[in-house]
């Protein structure tokens, strides 16, 4: 079964009515001939606006100095907004497409769209035949008979009469279609805040799991500070049967530390455990957990620099997927351990303090 895509719903402009499907998670879009989605308005950039899908959702990014409009709000190049189904992007002069998440049925979608938006890209309907307005008419001598303007045959006087005694008719047409029209903005208007509470709804649950937004300037750890906290030494032990285990464990995991992200800090958790007991006995269980130590420092101090560069840099959707990685390299849960205390909750507040500004 195919893998459901994002798509782009083109509602106005020289491609108004075609579809575009978003194939990859990184996705360029302009008037370049090799973009990924290729726009063919002339007033929209080569490289206009770049597509990413990032632990949050999909979002968008403008990349041409003319910059972008989501929801009819203009953002300047380099600001990221998070897209939901149902958010309008409008670039160059005419050109506006809807956003469908790859979770929606694009055409329930563009049908709620067109629901709230009733006036909005729909191709104007012909006029209907409306009744002559004979209050608004122009004062004719007596006996002239009354005109319809263009070509029908005019109309019967009697018929001009029974207008004149009874009040234009255009009156009640009109109240009729003002009610009408109240009626769909009062739709429209209910279908756009079901939209609008259930997206922020979905800000908050995935804000649920992020530490509180740290606010003020963020410690930056150093290379000495990352070997210090790891190279920490674990409580002293007194249970040997608990010591030998944790050694076989460390071998175990010492075969397979590569096979996941977590696997040398888990390796290295497990011989700190057992050098709380007593030191190593053999000279290679010294000489893996000291491989192990390396490797993960080196991990963790390289992935850390780089993700400190991109904040520093203002690259929020560059450098979270640092910080999310970070994590998974030392999955450390017990809050009371130096590596949690220290190196966890520093990353923590460096993930939370950038996904707060790409959401901000």
């Amino acid at each position: 079964m195919a893998e459901a895509r994002p798509e782009l719903v083109f509602l106005s402009g020289p491609q108004q009515g075609e579809r575009a499907v978003l194939m990859g998670n990184n996705v360029v879009a302009g008037r370049l001939a090799g973009a990924d989605v290729r726009l063919t308005e002339e007033y929209v950039s080569r490289r206009h606006v770049n597509f990413r899908l990032t632990r949050q959702g999909w979002v968008v990014e403008s990349l041409s100095a003319t910059g972008m409009r989501v929801n009819e709000k203009r953002y300047k190049p380099g600001q990221v907004i998070l897209l939901a189904t149902g958010d309008v992007l409008a670039v160059g002069k005419q050109t506006r497409m809807l956003f469908v998440g790859p979770e929606d049925d694009p055409d329930e979608a563009l049908k709620a769209y067109r629901e709230a938006h009733p006036q909005a890209d729909q191709a104007a309907p012909e006029p209907a035949p409306v009744a002559p307005e004979v209050a608004a008419e122009e004062p004719r001598p007596a006996g002239e008979p009354a005109q319809r303007p263009g070509p029908p045959e005019p109309a019967p006087a009697a018929e001009v009469q029974e207008h004149a005694v009874e009040g234009p008719p255009t009156k009640a047409l009109d109240a009729e279609a003002r009610k009408k029209k109240l009626t769909k903005y009062a739709v429209g208007f209910g279908i756009y805040l079901v939209i609008f509470v259930g997206f922020i709804v979905l800000l908050i649950s995935l804000r649920d799991d992020r530490p509180e937004v740290v606010r003020g300037p963020l410690r930056v750890l150093k290379r000495d500070d990352i070997e210090r906290i790891l190279t920490e030494r674990l409580a002293r032990s007194t249970n040997p049967a608990e010591a030998e285990k944790a050694l076989q464990t460390a071998l175990t995991e010492y075969h397979k530390r590569t096979f996941s992200l977590g696997g040398r800090y888990r390796c290295l958790t497990a011989f700190k455990q057992y050098l709380a007991y007593q030191n190593f006995n053999r000279v290679e269980d010294d000489q893996k957990y000291k491989e192990v130590l390396d490797e993960l420092k080196g991990e963790v101090a390289k992935t850390y620099e780089k993700a400190i560069f991109y904040e520093q840099t203002k690259q929020w959707a560059e450098a979270e997927p640092l910080w999310e990685r970070l994590l998974k390299i030392v999955p450390e849960e017990d809050p009371d351990s130096p590596v949690h205390q220290e190196l966890v909750k520093n990353i923590k507040d460096h993930w939370s303090h950038v996904s707060w500004r790409i959401r901000g």
